[in-house]
């Protein structure tokens, strides 16, 4: 399993962000629409969930486990799978229904 280092920055000018990476060298990969569907276990474990995310170019099927609360306390288990409507439609037929979604 993978651990996830994730951090939210809020307030920011994007522009100068931006303009301050690429003087450091930071080469842009790109402005990806995410879409974002969270489905809980069965039965449900607030420590356990699962993400099916796409960026548009990479589909992925995720299962994360918070362990502990340190910084490296979530573990994820992750697939790239080939269509985000379809891998739903699989999800919703095994019984699982997203709980929360950014689309």
């Amino acid at each position: 399993m993978q651990i996830e280092y994730e951090a939210r920055v809020l307030e920011i000018d994007k522009n100068k962000l931006e303009e301050k990476l690429k003087l450091l060298g930071a080469k842009k990969q790109g402005d990806f629409e995410y879409k974002r569907r969270v489905y809980d276990f069965k039965p449900v474990d607030k420590s356990k969930w699962i993400r099916l995310r796409t960026d548009g170019t990479k589909t992925t099927l995720t299962l994360k486990e918070v362990k502990s609360d340190k910084i490296d306390g979530t573990e994820e288990c992750e697939i790239i799978v080939s269509d985000f409507d379809e891998t739903n439609i699989i999800l919703n037929k095994l019984g699982y229904t997203s709980r929360s979604e950014s689309l």
